[in-house]
């Protein structure tokens, strides 16, 4: 009696009786090879988000080095150029008053360079964190939107409300921190058309946790960059070992929530 073919309906699903059975070496070795191969995927992350943090930590130092030669360098430039201003004023007024003229308007351009200046270097590091409260530095920023704004309502709301009890975090917290929240207003007012913006920052041990909420339009990147350059800020904050996620909010507009480490250990 011959040996007829196996019926393939019969056979395990895989199976293939043309090749030999794996033998448990050949398999073991299979096993080591994908071990190995994650094992180096696992390592080249670990790799480029040290990477990331280390570029971070660096471009703040640069922020800071910047901010700091701003103010230092060309301020004092600047307050020399107006002492010299004034007194042209006062010596010219009676005697010559069309040089006079010229005078206050070297005096009214010092003054614009020098708010110019402040403005740059609050845009690269605020001066409030230079040292200074955090809290504080999110509360200049709302007045300043205020300010700017008058018809829009910005409420901050801090957990633990003591700043001392608030606490520092890292440098590089700080400076993200504020920035995404700086970035999460402009989207929210300037591109969203948002009426109203709520910023909650609740501190827990070593996480801070944001919760920003506004009843203007959904962000959406697109070619808005307000709302491109805040996911970017939410990816460096996944970076940090954090977490974010940007949704529809309850009752219209756009929240951000975004939780990152806050303190180093």
């Amino acid at each position: 009696m011959t040996d007829s073919p196996p019926d393939p309906s019969r056979l395990p699903e895989g199976f293939d009786p043309r090749l030999p059975p794996a033998s448990p070496a050949v398999a073991e070795a299979a096993l080591a090879q994908t071990l190995e191969r994650l094992r180096a995927a696992i390592a080249e992350r670990d790799l480029n988000q040290q990477m990331a943090l280390r570029f971070e930590s660096e471009i703040e130092t640069l922020r800071r080095d910047l901010s700091g030669a701003l103010q230092r360098d060309l301020g004092e430039h600047l307050a020399g150029l107006r002492a010299l201003a004034e007194t042209l004023v006062r010596r010219l007024d009676a005697r010559e008053p069309s040089l006079a003229q010229l005078a206050e308007l070297m005096l009214s351009s010092t003054d614009a360079m020098s708010a110019t200046i402040r403005s740059l270097a609050a845009r690269i590091r605020p001066d409030a964190l230079n040292g200074g409260p955090f809290p504080e530095a999110l509360r200049a920023l709302a007045s300043d939107w205020r300010l700017r704004r008058p018809q829009a309502r910005i409420e901050l709301m801090f957990e633990p409300a003591d700043d001392a009890v608030f606490g520092l975090g890292t440098p590089d917290a700080e400076s993200l921190a504020l920035a995404i929240v700086a970035t999460a207003i402009d989207a929210a007012l300037l591109e969203a058309g948002a009426a109203l913006v709520v910023v909650s920052l609740a501190r827990q041990d070593a996480e801070l946790r944001l919760l920003i909420n506004d009843d203007g339009r959904l962000h959406r990147t697109g070619r808005r960059p307000h709302a491109a350059r805040l996911a970017s800020l939410c990816d460096r904050a996944a970076l940090r070992g954090g977490q974010w996620s940007i949704e529809p909010g309850e009752s219209g507009g756009t929240e951000v929530l975004v939780s990152l480490p806050w303190r180093d250990g």
